[in-house]
């Protein structure tokens, strides 16, 4: 039941009270229900109006606090985009032998096959930090991009390590 829906039945209720209590003689005048009528309705009116802004206003802290997180991460996206701008124009020529140089950081957990363009990594049992870092170097220092990947968490001693094939590109 609505708040308004309530509030006209609460009325109705009064006024039938108020009638049987008073009888047809002692009832008050037509205009006086009107009077009271219309002041009651432009009540209701003006509190069912209000009631969507009252919830905004409850629901604000919470909301407020979730477009600051998403905005702090945007800025932390901006930002590494701005240092990504800052970062001088690669020769794409150099991108395998750079790609070569860094992969070395995974040692036996990884084998590069280069083609035009493209390298196809072949991943076993790499360790997750050593391969965020390589993934960090292969972007910043060759100018290459994962552009697919297929990885699967293995454990090898109870510690994570990644298997699997990622493409990039330059």
């Amino acid at each position: 039941m609505t708040h308004l829906s309530y509030l006209s039945d609460r009325l109705r209720a009064l006024a039938a009270d108020l009638w049987a209590r008073t009888g047809p003689a002692q009832a008050t005048p037509m205009s006086s229900v009107r009077t009271g009528l219309l002041v009651f309705t432009a009540a209701a009116l003006v509190v069912a109006a209000t009631l969507p802004a009252l919830s905004t206003l409850r629901n604000s802290s919470a909301q407020l606090s979730r477009l600051e997180r998403e905005l702090q991460q945007m800025q932390l996206l901006a930002s590494q985009a701005r240092y990504l701008q800052t970062l001088p124009v690669k020769d794409r020529q150099q991108t395998p032998q750079r790609l070569t140089e860094t992969l070395q950081s995974l040692g036996q957990s990884a084998h590069l096959s280069l083609a035009e363009g493209r390298a196809n990594v072949r991943l076993s049992h790499a360790d997750p930090e050593a391969l965020a870092a390589w993934l960090l170097q292969a972007r910043t220092q060759a100018g290459a991009v994962v552009t697919q990947a297929s990885l699967q968490r293995t454990d090898i001693d109870g510690r994570p390590a990644w298997t699997g094939e990622l493409v990039l590109l330059w």
